[in-house]
Order: structure tokens, then sequence, then C-alpha cells
């Protein structure tokens, strides 16, 4: 099973199917015959930073078009490589690697 979820110090929050409502089975390799569902941002703890961060992001993918990961590029360099992301790249600081992610 696959979730977002954003952690806050004063609490959680994640997409979550309605309670009592039960996810459909979505075939990863054919999502032309995936049909929507709804979600919802469940808040977990005292404080509401983690909801407000992940509705957020929410909002951004929304107005970016919706884009899926299928057009991700995405490469792994030594961590200590000196690297200057180009336009439309970002890079990920990791232990070991530097992540380089771009949107095709």
């Amino acid at each position: 099973m696959y979730s977002a979820v954003v952690i806050e110090p004063d609490g959680m929050a994640a997409m979550m199917r309605p309670p009592g409502q039960i996810a459909p089975l979505i075939d990863i390799n054919h999502p032309e015959d995936n049909n929507p569902f709804e979600l919802y941002v469940r808040n977990f703890g005292p404080g509401t930073n983690a909801a407000q961060r992940l509705l957020g992001y929410i909002q951004g993918w929304d107005q970016a078009g919706r884009p899926s990961s299928s057009r991700w590029q995405i490469r792994a360099i030594p961590a200590e490589s000196e690297y200057e992301p180009a336009d439309g790249e970002f890079v990920v600081n990791k232990p070991w690697t530097k992540l380089i992610i771009r949107y095709l």
C-alpha cells in the first residue's frame, strides 16, 4: 500500500480513503483502466503544520496539471561529487549519493 505522509514535530498528516470505504484495486500496468477515487488529508497530533504542508503539496501538484511520475528522470552520483543542477533539476542529498531529479 502506498500513501503520502508528512511528519512535523507537532504531529503528522496522511492521505487516506474516507472511513468505511474500501480502496479500489489499481493496476499500475494499465493506468487507462483505473478510475479516480476520493482521498482526504487526515491530521494526527495536536498541530496542523503537517496537514497544511501536505495540502500545499497537493495544491501545487494540481496547479502543475497533475503530472505523473512516468516522466521523471532520476540519476544517482556519489555524494562527494560536485554538481550544479540545471534548470528544472533538483538534488536530493543522501548519505552515500546525490539524487538528481528532473521531469521530462
